[in-house]
């Protein structure tokens, strides 16, 4: 599988669209997802359902360059589209209470 050595790991970033992303569509559910994956107490990104998730530095780095491209692609959207997203993550949580 082809790995990201730009990005500062040798863990496959695909993997992680593929595996971590898969079916979430929308910026804001990819850095929600993301983001539970970040375990305080070590300060490392994690997924133990990924292969090869034994090597815990180059997949905090492949998580971390992926959140990165993530959050980028946030913050490159219009503050209109932005305020839109979140109304509607807003209202799908208040369904839920």
């Amino acid at each position: 599988m082809h790995t990201e050595e730009s990005h500062g790991t040798r863990y496959p970033l695909a993997a992680v669209w593929e595996e971590i992303l898969a079916g979430t569509f929308s910026t804001i559910g990819r850095m929600e997802r993301l983001s539970k994956c970040f375990e305080p107490p070590t300060r490392l990104y994690m997924q133990q359902e990924l292969p090869n998730s034994n090597e815990s530095a180059d997949l905090d780095a492949a998580i971390r360059a992926v959140h990165v491209l993530v959050w980028k692609d946030w913050l490159s959207g219009s503050l209109e589209r932005q305020q839109a997203r979140l109304a509607r993550v807003r209202l799908r949580v208040l369904r839920k209470c």
